[in-house]
């Protein structure tokens, strides 16, 4: 019953939005959520764009540690499901007209897990696309598994794909 109040009052947020639309941003590695929440609000802030803005928390903060790294990659591939989840719930009960999706660092991963199993649903994997823009910073995806599985999925899904990767960050060339 709490979902479903939840998904009513997002519905009416967007609804109620000049462009009927709603952000979702999705944090990267060592991301706690207080710190997810300020970094989003900033976010929205700084772009001013009028619209609902929702954060997707996946357990990114596993540690600095390469072990630390490790899990969250696990944890990362594991919250793929819970994201495609959301997505199916935003797309079908909230029903923006316009849908942006935001990702940073691992996020990216989380995001190509989720597009992964998305892509599986014909509801999805038709020729309509359901999410207008998709942006990535930093995207810590396998090179490979981007160009293999996720690239496909991605253009089938949405209708815009915009990737910022700087070639001196430290993390990714790692």
């Amino acid at each position: 019953q709490e979902k479903a109040a939840f998904l009513e009052q997002l519905r009416q947020q967007v609804q109620a939005s000049p462009n009927r639309s709603l952000l979702l941003v999705v944090h990267g590695f060592r991301e706690a959520f207080p710190s997810a929440l300020r970094k989003t609000a900033f976010l929205a802030h700084v772009l001013d764009i009028n619209t609902p803005v929702l954060v997707f928390d996946w357990p990114g903060d596993q540690g600095s540690s390469l072990r630390g790294y490790r899990r969250a990659r696990g944890v990362a591939e594991e919250s793929g499901a819970e994201l495609a989840r959301t997505l199916e719930l935003i797309i079908d009960e909230v029903r923006p007209d316009r849908l942006w999706l935001l990702a940073n660092s691992m996020g990216g991963q989380v995001v190509a897990d989720a597009f992964s199993l998305l892509h599986q649903d014909a509801d999805f994997s038709d020729s309509q696309t359901e999410i207008e823009n998709v942006v990535l910073t930093a995207p810590d995806v396998d090179h490979e598994v981007f160009n293999i599985r996720f690239k496909q999925d991605i253009l089938d899904l949405a209708q815009n794909v915009t990737v910022y990767v700087s070639s001196n960050d430290r993390a990714l060339l790692v």
